[in-house]
């Protein structure tokens, strides 16, 4: 009996800190509509592919080269391929605009090395990419909260909750959580023509950082 008290406070606790530091997203912030924050979509419709320094550190092992985003003209899906420095392909991952892909929605993997091919990496990349790509925007419902100096677009979706924080119309940070904890947080900085030149993103549950620096980007005319 003593042993399922101490349990259930215990719970009582962890769910009470969940709610608070939900709660703090929303401090000193108003409500101001359901709309999603289309206006400020970093791939934009005008976006055609972006070449990124990159280094990714998962459990221990770090790897390092270059990661190409491309959309893709025939059906605006992204291809996103990441090679090692000697040119050695990673990972090559496509992501679509709508549930192309029968069996696995949005998302299809067209070839990944063996250390990366993990369920919960997998998943991680998938989410991390899929975080900044906005790319299945339309499945999450969204609020839109509005402060003095930035606004946050809340969207939630199957119990997943992401966060996209505006300042100056572009988006510095997105943050997503599950039923009780934060899971990865990622900061956007150094925009040029409306393209971060620098993007982190950093895990809370599982041992994933990823770092993206911009070689050069290409918008449609």
């Amino acid at each position: 009996m003593k042993k399922f008290l101490i349990q259930s406070f215990l719970l009582i606790n962890i769910l009470f800190l969940f709610n608070f530091c939900s709660f703090r997203y929303h401090t000193g912030l108003k409500k101001n509509g359901n709309n999603y924050p289309d206006e400020n979509i970093i791939f934009s419709k005008d976006f055609e592919k972006v070449l990124f320094k990159t280094s990714i550190e998962a459990y221990g092992k770090y790897f390092s080269g270059l990661m190409f985003i491309k959309q893709m003209k025939a059906d605006s899906s992204f291809r996103v391929v990441f090679l090692s420095e000697v040119g050695l392909k990673i990972f090559d991952f496509e992501f679509a605009l709508n549930h192309k892909f029968d069996k696995n929605g949005k998302f299809k993997i067209h070839y990944c090395l063996e250390y990366l091919n993990k369920k919960v990496l997998i998943n991680a990349l998938q989410k991390d990419i899929e975080l900044i790509l906005m790319n299945n925007i339309d499945d999450y419902k969204f609020k839109k909260y509005k402060g003095e100096e930035y606004i946050v677009y809340k969207g939630k979706y199957k119990g997943t909750k992401n966060y996209y924080f505006i300042e100056n119309d572009n988006i510095t940070k997105i943050k997503r959580s599950g039923y009780l904890f934060k899971k990865v947080e990622i900061d956007l900085n150094n925009y040029k023509n409306s393209f971060p030149e620098k993007i982190s993103i950093k895990h809370k549950n599982i041992k994933l950082k990823i770092e993206l620096t911009v070689i050069s980007v290409s918008k449609k005319i």
